[in-house]
């Protein structure tokens, strides 16, 4: 950056009494925040990173993480999101902001499901002027170098007012933060599991506090919806009511989440969907029972 930069300004025609001033690279950058995000929203965009003293293993961790209402913003902001096509809003309708609960064989839109409807009756007093808004979670780890040995774990969120399609995509999805390498943490020290998930969730927590703030904001926060329709601006203003609606992880991550270990000895079961038992687990023929939820409710107690 720094030749090229150099290079430009050496080739500048304003002679002896050029005033035309050469940036550096964190100025370049800082020009270009304020030019997509503006003097507020750049500052709150910028990765905050803290020392954080984890309590239970008494060890020392950077903690990177982002303010949860401007990554809302950014994410709202996006180009993408002025597409009507990418909502679950119904256009067609006088309101597109009003759902209906209607029960489906098939996989719908979450703004369908009973627990939209419920949360809605719940949470919205007037629903011309609100709606429910869900966040989705997702955490998984990935590694970060050629070995696998180097990991982290961001933590991303969504919303349910996007539709799957456009879920799929990476701009949907905005960073809140990112979980350490614990097991690089620990080193050759020995930690038990109740420590690490207590590590775990310490940082969790620290990187969700700005997402429970707004969650907690019980009038909601008002925002003016920008939809481009056949070339023609919309605009349409909700009073957003934010709750966390889900979290998407895979098995791993999902225990930690929920405090349970993994066993690799002595189970009884390799799967907790089904009673089939480990001994039975090379047998072709044995026929499993999916187990119910009220079967699995029993089992905890």
């Amino acid at each position: 950056f720094e030749e090229i930069n150099s290079l430009l300004h050496s080739a500048c025609r304003c002679g002896s009494l050029c005033k035309c001033r050469q940036l550096s690279y964190k100025e370049f950058l800082g020009e270009c925040e304020k030019h997509c995000y503006g003097e507020s929203l750049g500052k709150l965009v910028k990765p905050i990173v803290s020392t954080e003293r984890l309590m239970f293993s008494n060890r020392s961790t950077k903690c990177v993480r982002f303010e949860f209402l401007a990554a809302l913003h950014d994410l709202l902001i996006d180009e993408n999101s002025f597409h009507p096509e990418n909502y679950v809003f119904d256009f067609t309708r006088e309101d597109p902001f009003t759902f209906n609960f209607r029960e489906e064989s098939n996989v719908g839109e979450t703004n369908s499901t009973l627990w939209h409807h419920l949360t809605t009756k719940e949470r919205i007093l007037d629903p011309s002027k609100e709606m429910v808004v869900g966040i989705i979670l997702y955490l998984d780890g990935l590694n970060v170098d050629n070995f696998g040995k180097q990991s982290m774990e961001p933590v991303s969120f969504s919303l349910n007012i996007f539709n799957r399609q456009y879920r799929a995509q990476e701009s949907a999805w905005r960073i809140l933060g990112y979980l350490p390498d614990f097991d690089s943490l620990y080193a050759s020290r020995s930690v038990n599991p109740n420590m690490k998930a207590n590590d775990y969730h310490q940082m969790l927590s620290l990187i969700l506090n700005s997402m429970k703030e707004i969650i907690d904001i019980d009038e909601g926060i008002e925002w003016k919806f920008r939809f481009v329709r056949n070339g023609v601006d919309e605009f349409y203003t909700r009073n957003m009511k934010f709750v966390l609606h889900y979290v998407i992880g895979d098995t791993k991550g999902n225990d930690m989440l929920c405090g349970r270990f993994a066993s690799h000895s002595n189970t009884k079961s390799l799967c907790r969907d089904c009673n089939c038992l480990t001994e039975n687990a090379d047998n072709p023929n044995t026929y499993c029972d999916f187990l119910t939820m009220n079967e699995l409710k029993e089992m905890t107690k």
